[in-house]
């Protein structure tokens, strides 16, 4: 299993970053560093268990940690030398997937003894021109907006990227994000779909599909993120939210709540193990919450303040 997550990695594209973590007695953020002393304009920054791998457009990349003594950031391994304009970079358990619109796709893993990156495949057979690739427990999703989708997953025999099908979808999704083994699709206009990867075959299966409707009638329509929080699904845009989570049974939806909107213009909902982290990065706000035990969302903090314009806001074990 992997470990779970924790701390909580700020990044700036002026080279500034932050550390914190989320009191799970609490639930109250504290921050452990702030320092400006990263490179410039990271493109990914990507947690691969208790790593994270940062890669930027022109090959350069960068390996760290959070230390777990003092909650700061640590570099093990800072290099040039990587395939430029990569599209995609997906943890698949200790695995990396880094995709290109193009086609050519890469393989690679984390070694935990010397915390440095090994290149396990390259290849040019992926598909082109991937909206979503999306790690589905050992399995990957990639989803097209034409509706082209193919699943694989990486052998772990010898760490390569094995494709188990492709096939048509609806096309257009908006989100397509992991809930556990499922699979939750939302369209703009208010159309979702959920499914799972069959862990034998490793195809894809529809299990539910339709509109997501408010009590009222109305279609609840453009949500701004959808994240999954444990086995919760958090969808919220300024003005509502709902929270629901996949039914085991049924492997259909359940909705157990709706707010009446999110606080405006969050930049990022990022789940942090159990816990939500709200960030505003134009103003420098932020919330934190969780979804209890009945399905409902629980604000435990409001109004820490951070440094604006984050990039990337990522959780790390």
């Amino acid at each position: 299993m992997e470990p779970l997550e924790s701390h909580v990695l700020f990044v700036g594209n002026d080279g500034g970053f932050e550390v914190g973590t989320i009191d799970q007695s609490n639930g109250q953020y504290v921050q452990t560093q702030s320092d400006t002393f990263f490179q410039l304009n990271w493109t990914h920054v990507v947690a691969v268990g208790p790593h994270v791998l940062f890669v930027r457009n022109d090959g350069l990349f960068e390996v760290g940690h959070i230390d777990q003594s003092n909650g700061q950031y640590a570099q093990t391994q800072s290099e040039t030398g990587f395939s430029p304009d990569w599209t995609h970079v997906v943890a698949v358990g200790p695995h990396i997937l880094f995709v290109r619109n193009d086609g050519r796709f890469a393989v690679g893993h984390i070694d935990e003894s010397s915390r440095k990156y090994v290149n396990t495949q390259s290849d040019t057979s992926i598909g082109l021109d991937w909206t979503h690739v999306v790690a589905v427990g050992p399995h990957v999703l990639l989803v097209h907006n034409d509706g082209r989708f193919a699943v694989g997953h990486i052998d772990q025999s010898n760490c390569t990227f094995v494709e188990t099908e492709n096939g048509i979808f609806s096309p257009d999704w908006t989100h397509v994000v992991a809930v556990g083994p499922h699979v939750l699709f939302v369209h703009n206009d208010g159309l979702y779909a959920v499914g799972h990867i069959n862990l034998s075959s490793g195809t894809f299966v529809n299990t539910e599909s339709g509109t997501l409707v408010d009590p009222d009638g109305t279609v609840f329509t453009k949500s701004t993120h959808v994240v999954a929080v444990g086995s919760h699904v958090l969808l919220g845009r300024n003005d509502e939210f709902w929270v629901v989570h996949i039914d085991e049974a049924t492997s259909t939806y359940v909705r157990t709540q709706i707010g009446p909107g999110f606080s405006p213009d969050w930049t990022h909902v990022v789940a942090v193990g159990p816990r939500i982290l709200y960030v505003a990065s134009s103003g420098g706000l932020g919330a934190v919450g969780h979804i209890n035990w009945i399905g409902q969302h629980v604000e435990t903090q409001s109004g820490p303040t951070y440094s604006i314009d984050w990039t990337h806001v990522v959780a790390v074990a």
